[in-house]
This record gives structure tokens, sequence and C-alpha cells, in this order.
């Protein structure tokens, strides 16, 4: 990595990162505990994977100085980000899919399993 070009930013930059990052925590916390009620809860685990993931986007690119690494860095960070989506969306539509027996507190749980 060539450090010539790299950028420096000063303490008023950081501070305003760590501001955003508890803004998108509070916003979190919200959503799951006081906007419960009205955000459907098919959108809590995506909405709040949404969230994480654009807190984890700044702190990959600004405290793991990504914007100051190669194009080729970037790409392998984005695969592997669409790597991760990928797979949650396969296990999303997996839990989505389910039927109902399969829930252990599905009424007749035992008798459909053959459990004694």
């Amino acid at each position: 990595m060539n450090h010539a070009h790299a950028q420096h930013h000063g303490l008023g930059f950081f501070f305003g990162i760590l501001l955003s990052l508890l803004a998108l925590t509070g916003l979190t916390y919200v959503t799951a505990r006081v906007w419960s009620n009205y955000v459907p809860d098919v959108l809590h685990v995506p909405l709040a994977l949404t969230i994480a993931l654009v807190k984890a986007g700044l702190v990959a690119w600004f405290f793991m100085h990504l914007n100051a690494h190669a194009p080729v860095n970037r790409a392998y960070f984005v695969l592997a980000l669409c790597f991760v989506a990928l797979m949650m969306t396969l296990i999303v539509g997996d839990a989505m899919t389910r039927l109902p027996t399969a829930e252990p507190n599905f009424p007749g749980y035992q008798e459909v399993r053959g459990a004694p």
C-alpha cells in the first residue's frame, strides 16, 4: 500500500463517524423496541441486519482504511458481503418455507413426529 497518497482525517471526522455509529445503534434499539408495533414482524430481522451492515461498512471503510486500499481489496470485500447476503437470503428463505408442523410448539407435534 502506498502511504504517500493516504488521506489523514482529523479528530472531528472520526468523532462524526462515532456519532453516526451511535445513531445507528439507537435506530436499531428504536426499531426493535419502540416501533415494533408499527413494523411488520417479517421486517424485524432484515431491518436490523441492514442497519448492522451499514455500521460494519462504516467501520471497514474508515477505521480499517479500506478507502485507502487498492481497488482489488475493495472488490474482495464486496464479494465477501455478497456471499454473506446470499447465505442470509438462503437461511431466511429456508425458515420462511418451513411447514408449521416442524415447530416444536405446534399442537400435535408429538403425534406428527411419532414421539411418545
